[in-house]
């Protein structure tokens, strides 16, 4: 009974060890930057500026009519999927959804694409479904906005996507209809998740496989002997 007992300790050690070697989601920080300290080669358009108008610290910005600046990341490692955050800040006459000054849309895109209109004064309204966590400074067509964590739903979810490349590249951008409105944004955090640890968590892998049948064979083998 000892052999039995070892030879199950053994076989009980070795899948605990596996599930326990895979059973942890693995998320990895590759870039943050508050831009307090400036801005990176990262990006494309290294626009920074002091705080102002609400905003208490450095970000990066103004950006006016049509322009936009690129986060670009490289040598990426094994991954399944990338999360994206950041707070974005809008300031002055952000239209929204309103037709005869045309739509201020707030946009991402490459590997990540997001789209939506945002306002802070036109009875129209907006078409991004949350609303501003703050409004440090101003009111009506002179606030500004603020989101902290900007997110697709407006519901508190991060910018998440399928991605497998050793290069991730995405555009802000916006507004896109007249010059006297702008915005910035702060904080930019992206990591990278691997799904594949989590998947073969639930089922048990070769070597789990191969400890089990070894225990089961000694397990049958000291049967064998103690009826002999």
């Amino acid at each position: 009974m000892r052999k039995t007992g070892l030879t199950l300790s053994v076989m009980m050690a070795g899948c605990l060890s596996v599930l326990s070697n895979n059973a942890s989601a693995l998320a990895v920080s590759v870039y943050e930057n508050d831009f307090n300290s400036g801005v990176d080669a990262a990006w494309s358009n290294p626009s920074s500026h002091a705080a102002g108008l609400g905003v208490t610290s450095s970000y990066l910005g103004d950006f006016r009519q049509n322009e936009s600046t690129t986060l670009t990341l490289t040598g990426l490692g094994a991954h399944d999927q990338i999360a994206l955050e950041f707070d974005l800040y809008l300031f002055s006459t952000w239209d929204g959804e309103d037709t005869f000054y045309g739509k201020d849309y707030f946009s991402l895109s490459g590997d990540v694409n997001f789209s939506e209109t945002f306002t802070n004064h036109q009875s129209e309204g907006q078409s991004y479904p949350g609303s501003p966590d703050l409004i440090p400074y101003g009111g009506g067509a002179g606030a500004t906005h603020v989101y902290l964590g900007l997110d697709p739903t407006g519901l508190g979810d991060e910018f998440l996507v399928d991605h497998t490349g050793d290069t991730f590249s995405v555009t802000f951008a916006g507004p896109t209809t007249q010059s006297d409105e702008w915005w910035g944004i702060d904080n930019v955090k992206v990591s990278m998740n691997s799904l594949q640890d989590q998947n073969t968590a639930k089922v048990p892998v070769p070597p789990t496989l191969a400890l089990m049948a070894l225990g089961i064979f000694g397990l049958g083998f000291t049967r064998k002997r103690s009826k002999q």
